[in-house]
């Protein structure tokens, strides 16, 4: 019994360690933005530790010059368009994908009026679900291991 206690809580640590690393839920957001302006956009949770993947798609009445810059954890990028190009793209519509990670600020800027969609992929709950997952298996296993053998309190027959 201990032992299968225990082994319970490492499959529910290790399965809570994955789901806490890699991406499985897409989250997105559209915008629309205008000729002169940018967007900045980053993942809002705090607890992913992975790679966050994100794709930007975008459509505008004609051709587009656009381009995505990296502004490290500076949230107020939005004149930083001397940072470091993470991606460039042309057309009426078009689609970039790079990989970044949580607390990572990026800068759409278009040389003409574009709806834009920024679209990611998170861990389960922002990486919250796999931590508790963990945490959870920690302490089973630790109880597993932890907790005692009934000991027999039968008399036994004289030999």
């Amino acid at each position: 019994m201990r032992a299968a206690v225990a082994v319970v809580g490492l499959v529910l640590a290790l399965v809570g360690a994955v789901l806490w690393y890699v991406p499985v839920t897409t989250s997105s957001s559209s915008i629309e933005v205008p000729v002169g302006e940018a967007f900045d956009f980053s993942v809002p949770g705090t607890l992913i530790i992975g790679p966050v993947p994100f794709t930007a798609t975008w459509t505008a009445s004609g051709s587009v010059n656009v381009t995505v810059y990296g502004c490290g954890s500076d949230s107020k990028c939005s004149a930083q368009t001397n940072s470091t190009v993470v991606d460039r793209g042309m057309g009426a519509t078009g689609s970039m994908k790079w990989t970044g990670k949580s607390g990572l600020y990026y800068l759409f800027v278009p040389n003409g009026t574009t709806n834009l969609t920024v679209t990611y992929e998170e861990p389960l709950l922002g990486g919250l679900g796999g931590l508790a997952l963990l945490g959870i298996g920690i302490v089973v296993a630790v109880a597993g291991v932890a907790v005692h053998r009934k000991r027999d309190t039968t008399p036994r027959a004289p030999t």
